[in-house]
């Protein structure tokens, strides 16, 4: 609706409400037009809107009352409603068009995200793990069966290593190098398909290691662990290993470098009772 047309129906309503120049209408004035044009109409007009059509509350120069809510009022006051058109019938006919190809379009995402969680559903797959070898570094042994699947599969190992693609193989291995508790995932499509046992990486007592910071290097030299001699680490007693001790395990000290002491191992004890204290 055009800002003429607009303007002509706000002067009739001001003329029919009878409440002298708009400008000095007060909340109470608002309030009144609201109910008055409800009752003639049946439509519902807040004192918000009113007040914002009628200049009342300041808004932004491109703002355009509802046509629906200027037929109301055009209705009250009298106007010609010739020229108040809510919507034009080819307007009407293209939205109408527009309704019914979201819809189809609606059904067909949506049959096919039922086929395609039915065909994931039906996926299966297996990662077992069947045996390690040494304590920490440790290799860890899987056993895959992705028979079933015809996507790319991966496994993620859980140590922030890069994910393996694998190619039909049955047998997989992985260097754990550094201490924790991991468990390798048989991932498709970005989906969990089928997890191994947790793998235990534990320490001999304390063991000290050194590592490059993340973002140094390429992703296979970040991964690399290197053990630091625990009586090299241990300085009257204390944890504290010299740029000269690093420097002698060939790692590039003019690099950013983490080093940090672990004991890592299983308790068998609870952790919802465990209690660390420290002199």
């Amino acid at each position: 609706m055009n800002k003429r047309v607009i303007h002509k129906i706000i002067k009739q309503v001001e003329k029919k409400f009878n409440r002298g120049k708009r400008d000095t209408w007060k909340n109470r004035d608002f309030e009144d037009l609201s109910f008055i044009v409800h009752q003639e109409t049946k439509v519902l007009i807040s004192v918000a809107t009113l007040k914002r059509i009628f200049g009342k509350v300041k808004t932004d120069k491109n703002y355009s009352p509802q046509e629906s809510t200027m037929k109301a009022l055009a209705d009250f006051s009298g106007y010609n409603s010739d020229e108040v058109s809510i919507r034009k019938p080819h307007t009407l006919v293209r939205f109408a068009i527009f309704a019914v190809l979201v819809t189809v379009l609606g059904m067909v995402v949506y049959l096919w995200n039922e086929e395609t969680q039915n065909y994931k559903g039906a996926v299966e797959g297996r990662i077992e793990l069947i045996k390690t070898e040494g304590t920490c570094p440790k290799t860890a042994y899987f056993q895959l069966d992705i028979s079933q699947i015809q996507d790319p599969v991966f496994v993620d190992f859980g140590d922030d290593s890069q994910k393996q693609l694998v190619n039909h193989q049955t047998i997989l291995s992985h260097f754990y190098a550094y201490p924790g508790q991991f468990v390798a995932t048989l991932q498709c499509d970005g989906e969990i398909l089928a997890e191994s046992k947790k793998i235990l990486v534990a320490t001999d007592n304390w063991q000290a290691f050194a590592y490059y910071y993340a973002g140094t290097y390429d992703a296979e030299t970040k991964m690399r662990y290197y053990p630091i001699p625990l009586e090299k680490a241990l300085q009257q007693g204390y944890f504290h290993v010299a740029p000269r001790t690093i420097s002698s395990l060939g790692i590039d000290t003019t690099q950013i470098v983490s080093v940090h002491l672990s004991n890592y191992k299983q308790t068998h004890i609870s952790g919802d009772r465990f209690f660390y204290q420290s002199h």
